[in-house]
């Protein structure tokens, strides 16, 4: 019986370390394509080009950080948080715009 649940315990384990690994290159690559897609549309726009250096330079130190392990982890982490975000907070701005309608 104990066999089972170790071996129940490991492929829950190994599948939640998959899930996550997943995630996280899911999140870096969508991160580069991002960051890559803003660095372009940057340098054909009609800015002055001072503002456009400055603006590739630091996009382009965050890619560049991105492929540090430790700076990868803080990176993601925000990036993660950011994509979260932007999902869940229209939502509550509609619960509480409802509500706010609803009682007015």
């Amino acid at each position: 019986m104990q066999d089972n649940k170790n071996s129940y315990e490991s492929i829950k384990s190994d599948v939640k370390g998959a899930a996550t690994g997943l995630f996280f290159t899911g999140g870096f690559i969508f991160l580069i394509i991002v960051l890559l897609s803003i660095i372009v549309a940057v340098c054909k726009s009609g800015l002055e080009s001072g503002f456009k250096t400055i603006i590739v330079v630091i996009l382009g130190g965050i890619l560049a950080l991105s492929f540090n392990n430790k700076a990868r982890t803080w990176i993601l982490g925000a990036w993660l948080i950011l994509l979260v975000a932007a999902i869940v907070l229209p939502m509550f701005f509609l619960a509480f715009y409802i509500m706010y309608s609803g009682l007015k």
